[in-house]
């Protein structure tokens, strides 16, 4: 691999590092549900992650279910 290719890799391994942090972060908060799910669905479409609510929706049961 180029040199170039390597740190594009790294950069993108620790945005992802850090946006699943923040995501395990807000899951472990001793936050009500609906007030938790609220919270990682306004984090996502700050970082413009997800743009529509339908699929938004279903990102985050999906990581309240395999947080369980």
């Amino acid at each position: 691999m180029k040199q170039q290719e390597v740190i594009t890799t790294a950069i993108v391994a620790a945005l992802g590092g850090m946006v699943a942090g923040a995501a395990i972060a807000l899951l472990f908060a001793p936050k009500k549900g609906e007030s938790l799910r609220s919270d990682i669905k306004q984090f996502l479409k700050k970082k413009g992650l997800v743009p529509k609510d339908r699929e938004l929706d279903e990102l985050v049961e999906e990581i309240a279910q395999q947080m369980r």
